[in-house]
């Protein structure tokens, strides 16, 4: 799935597309761009419940990561922010490098992986100088 959000002057469009086969799922206009966004992601779910839309990261203030889920066949595991960050480094490591891994916000909708790892790298920095403070 592909979301695109686009203003013309005071109107905003949000156009979420099928990436394969190519077609346009829906598109809404209106003055604020988080309201078409919204109801432009609530409208493609409708008509297609099972499909997964990612958020474009900066169309949502920042996509904030709050859940990490591991699926690997029978294994999985959802770890909130705080306890993804107490694991061991290098099972965090893994788990971020074997592609296997969802990142979620608060509303379970899915954050695009690069902002999502930004977002984590801030808070591990931000946990290691609280530390060494």
């Amino acid at each position: 799935m592909q979301v695109i959000v686009y203003s013309v002057g005071e109107m905003h469009v949000c156009i979420i597309n099928n990436l394969d086969p190519g077609a346009t799922i829906c598109r809404v206009s209106g003055p604020s761009r988080l309201r078409v966004l919204r109801l432009g992601l609530a409208k493609a779910k409708a008509l297609l419940p099972q499909a997964v839309i990612e958020k474009e990261p900066e169309a949502l203030a920042g996509g904030k990561v709050a859940f990490i889920e591991y699926h690997e066949g029978p294994r999985s595991a959802c770890y909130s922010l705080d306890s993804f960050l107490n694991l061991p480094v290098v099972a965090r490591v893994s788990y971020l490098t074997n592609n296997k891994v969802t990142f979620l916000d608060r509303e379970r909708c899915l954050v695009g992986p690069g902002s999502a790892l930004e977002y984590i790298s801030k808070a591990c920095r931000e946990r290691l100088e609280a530390v060494a403070s």
